[in-house]
């Protein structure tokens, strides 16, 4: 029997499964982060998040990860594809972390219907793009976190954008803060797809695993979940390798997330992480700015000197010194040609990147 004494209860006969669990899916989490959640409530979101996502085999045929901060806007932090490694999306989320980034975004309140909106548009178009199409026959799953109860002439809006959300069919979750509005239980698809606690900082550890379980059990076909049995599986999440020290390396990075490094003391590996927006940079052992990190651009230099065009952006090119790759751009209505090394006009480019 199961229960779960911060939020809904559900009950139910359990089964334990090892191992992250099966399926497809292109899975969208949102959350709050205006002024209106206060540090100590936001503050457990990274580690939370990394937990959860661990719960989900991220592969490019499996399943993929959006991100979504929202506030008085939603700030879209990844896009579902193209497909990142369980690696960068940890990476992702730490940098999500950083909230006060996007303080002109964020501040001036929680506007769920907008974030509701940008998570139909990932679910749509995946990558961004107008053009792009999602994966056929894969799951569309999203996860909404919510502070508290929106205005009172808010919730029609959350409550119409929720509704359309799911007659595409997407598969809702709602996990809430506090007191909750009326359009807080149209959020999730069914009974047991809403959670609710009092605080996030104890409330977030607590759901972890039949939040994770849960969605696991959506993604596995041979899992029946009812009303009176929400969890009839519990799935394990996948744990992180031990870290252990080098003789040689005096800095190195951690291999789960790019943010944050191991320099050893007396033989123990003690973790730092990297300045606001900045990530550990193997090649210069330091940190540097994220959009010169492949583990975070996924651009490598395929030479240590010099030009190569852009794998996605044929108006931009690789400035390759000693391997570490710097992203500059053509003047304008031009494109990078690989065979002369410089910039033409686009007409006369065969550009790779389209």
């Amino acid at each position: 029997m199961m229960t779960i004494t911060r939020g809904l209860i559900f009950i139910g006969f359990v089964a334990m499964v090892s191992g992250q669990c099966p399926g497809t899916a292109d899975i969208v989490l949102a959350v709050p982060a205006s002024e209106i959640v206060p540090g100590q409530e936001f503050f457990p979101f990274e580690r939370f998040l990394i937990n959860l996502v661990s719960y989900f085999n991220l592969d490019k045929d499996q399943v993929n990860i959006g991100l979504i901060l929202y506030g008085k806007e939603p700030v879209p932090i990844s896009w579902p594809l193209p497909y990142r490694s369980p690696k960068q999306i940890n990476t992702r989320i730490t940098l999500m972390s950083q909230r006060h980034v996007y303080t002109d975004f964020l501040n001036g309140g929680n506007n769920v219907a907008a974030a509701l909106v940008l998570m139909s548009n990932m679910f749509r178009n995946p990558t961004g793009s107008p053009t792009s199409m999602p994966r056929p026959g894969v799951k569309q799953i999203g996860i909404v976190f919510t502070y508290d109860s929106v205005p009172e002439y808010e919730r029609q809006l959350v409550i119409d954008s929720a509704e359309r959300l799911k007659s595409i069919g997407a598969i809702l979750y709602a996990v809430g803060k506090g007191k909750a509005g009326p359009e807080f239980s149209s959020i999730g698809s069914d009974y047991c797809k809403s959670f609710s606690m009092g605080r996030f900082i104890d409330g977030l550890p607590s759901v972890l695993a039949f939040l994770g379980s849960s969605i696991c059990s959506e993604l596995d076909p041979n899992v029946n979940v009812t009303n009176i049995n929400c969890f009839p599986q519990l799935y394990q999440r996948k744990e992180p390798e031990p870290v252990l020290c080098s003789n040689t390396a005096v800095l190195f990075p951690d291999p789960e997330n790019c943010a944050y490094f191991y320099h050893c003391l007396f033989k123990r590996p003690v973790q730092e992480i990297c300045p606001v927006g900045m990530l550990f940079d193997p090649i210069a052992q330091s940190c540097n700015y994220k959009e010169f990190v492949s583990c975070y651009s996924d651009i490598k230099c395929p030479k240590s000197d010099g030009l190569f065009p852009h794998p996605a952006d044929c108006s931009k090119y690789i400035n390759c010194f000693d391997f570490r790759p710097y992203i500059q751009s053509c003047p304008g209505g031009l494109w990078f040609d690989e065979a002369s090394g410089g910039c033409q006009s686009a007409g006369s480019v065969a550009c790779r990147s389209l």
